[in-house]
């Protein structure tokens, strides 16, 4: 299969305006069980860029760089954190002492438009985040690396 950062950052953008859909307005009828499904699946995808950046042809030179942009920004952390303990089913074996939680979730209705949204919380360490807001911190992180590094995807 062959590894297209271009393709995979499509695909992440398209998760986030999933998630951005259910954050700030559904409509009518709200399933209980998609806030979280998106809410992973999002972070996934923004945590995978990596893979993806190390493997693309045109921009595996730029792995180590990419690991070193991704360890230091918190959003990209909280990403990685939750799409490993995803995958393992909690922390993995070799995961750090940081612990994450997606499970908080509120609904809100407007009544005026009868639109259902959700707020899915990411706990940290016992530190609580709004996921939504740590999915636009991860897509401006990428995007500015990306641009930082003269990437261009369309």
């Amino acid at each position: 299969m062959p590894f297209s950062l271009a393709r995979h950052y499509q695909k992440m953008l398209r998760s986030y305006e999933r998630f951005e859909k259910i954050s700030t307005g559904y409509g009518p009828n709200m399933e209980t069980d998609r806030p979280r499904d998106m809410a992973e699946e999002f972070f996934i995808c923004a945590h995978h860029m990596l893979d993806y950046l190390r493997r693309d042809p045109s921009t595996k030179h730029l792995g180590e760089v990419g690991k070193r942009f991704a360890e230091a920004n918190r959003a990209l952390q909280i990403a990685a954190l939750i799409a490993n303990s995803v995958k393992h089913a909690g922390p993995g074996r070799d995961a750090k002492a940081e612990t994450v939680e997606v499970v908080n979730q509120h609904y809100n209705l407007s009544t005026s438009t009868m639109d259902w949204s959700a707020q899915v919380i990411v706990t940290v360490n016992g530190k609580q985040y709004n996921a939504f807001q740590i999915a636009k911190e991860c897509i401006s992180a990428w995007k500015a690396f990306l641009g930082g590094n003269q990437i261009i995807i369309f």
